[in-house]
């Protein structure tokens, strides 16, 4: 029969021998582990707005339909290729992106005003989300917790909280129709992210305006997932020509899409001598 001071010899080389497994990797530390999200899942790629949208394990697509207010989705796992639903939304939708668990669809609805939810497993809508006004653009954060809206009439980005689907800030962009989106997917898709919006006008540069070469320069503003209330700054894009530039007596056919016909400008009176039918387009001369 053993005795009391060998059982507890080895009760403590056995705790002694638990911690050297652990010591030596028997149990997986944090910075081990794949990082995750509420959902436990984190996007592969960065998020951009699109009227179309893939699954992170390309197997569904998602259509925006603009003129008949609805979204399609298409099975496209082993090359199936077939639409399995449409879904009504909001009036316009233009963008849509998918959440990295392939559990929602967040939709932009530019008459609405709103951002559309679809459950993908159910294929309906669960929600509206009221936003600003004629929203365009959206995308989502790595980790799926948060969607940034570009809406173009307002001049703001919504930041919509995706576990209540609500908006928690708006931030002011100093610049003209903002619509695209696109988010970074830096450091595994954990911590600090940085948004990226284009404006879809052009601005004036500083020494120029409306009409003059040179005259108009595109920025993209920069937005951090860490700051809710302003944007963080402004790359703008080089000044391109923008005016007329006449090297002949007479230089542009100017188009004029509504009234279905161009107008001959001569350059040096900028009177139209003469005017041709057709639908839209623009030409040079000399």
């Amino acid at each position: 029969m053993p005795s009391k001071h060998s059982n507890f010899i080895f009760r403590v080389a056995i705790v002694l021998m638990l911690v050297f497994i652990s010591s030596c990797g028997g149990a997986p530390s944090d910075s081990e582990t794949a990082p995750e999200s509420s959902s436990g899942v984190i996007a592969k790629n960065s998020s951009y707005s699109s009227p179309i949208a893939i699954s992170d394990d390309d197997s569904l697509i998602v259509v925006a339909n603009t003129l008949n207010s609805t979204v399609s989705l298409i099975n496209v796992a082993g090359d199936a290729n077939t639409k399995l639903t449409e879904v009504q939304v909001g009036e316009e939708p233009r963008s849509v992106v998918i959440t990295p668990n392939k559990a929602f669809a967040y939709v932009t609805n530019q008459v609405s005003g709103t951002v559309s939810v679809i459950d993908l497993n159910s294929q309906t809508k669960v929600t509206d989300i009221t936003v600003g006004a004629e929203p365009y653009g959206i995308a989502l954060t790595p980790d799926g917790t948060r969607a940034y809206v570009a809406n173009s009439a307002s001049n703001t980005v919504s930041i919509i909280d995706t576990a209540i689907n609500t908006v928690v800030g708006t931030i002011n962009i100093p610049g003209v129709q903002p619509r695209g989106v696109a988010i970074t997917n830096n450091n595994g898709g954990t911590g600090q992210q940085f948004v990226y919006v284009t404006q879809f006008l052009s601005q004036p540069t500083a020494s120029g305006g409306p009409g003059l070469d040179q005259g108009s320069e595109g920025k993209v503003f920069v937005i951090s997932t860490t700051d809710d209330a302003q944007i963080q700054g402004v790359i703008t894009l080089a000044a391109h020509d923008t005016g007329i530039t006449s090297v002949a007596s007479f230089a542009i056919l100017f188009s004029v899409r509504r009234a279905a016909q161009i107008n001959i400008v001569e350059s040096l009176t900028a009177n139209i001598f003469s005017r041709l039918e057709c639908p839209f387009g623009i030409v040079a001369s000399g």
